[in-house]
């Protein structure tokens, strides 16, 4: 009965480790997304490539997300006004501005936990 016990918990524990192995994957989802377009607002998923989503951490659950904007041939030249997805500020992990893009708060707020990086921008 004891050797019974011990088994089932020892069992118990694999298949919570693996579960909370599973969560912490699907949080950990870093996606990059590229402003794919001339000028335009920030909160438009046309916009962006992949197309699925404007950058906001957490939008959707578990995605963070490295921005660039100006490193497409399309969005040379780019004005980029910045309109939050949510509310009036948007998180994300990277900001890449290059290739004579703008970029445009218009007095929103836009979060980056890493690098922020400005080349060559007009």
């Amino acid at each position: 009965m004891i050797g019974l016990l011990r088994g089932l918990c020892c069992g118990v524990i694999a298949f919570l480790v693996v579960q909370l192995a599973s969560v912490e994957d699907a949080r950990a989802q870093l996606v990059n997304r590229d402003w794919n377009t001339g000028s335009g607002n920030w909160n438009v998923p046309g916009n962006w490539t992949p197309n699925t989503s404007a950058p906001d951490n957490g939008a959707p659950v578990g995605v963070t997300y490295n921005v660039q904007i100006g490193n497409l041939p399309v969005a040379a030249n780019a004005a980029v006004t910045f309109v939050p997805v949510s509310g009036t500020s948007d998180t994300i992990e990277t900001l890449i501005v290059s290739g004579g893009a703008d970029f445009v708060t218009n007095g929103n707020r836009l979060i980056t936990n890493g690098l922020t990086t400005i080349t060559g921008a007009s």
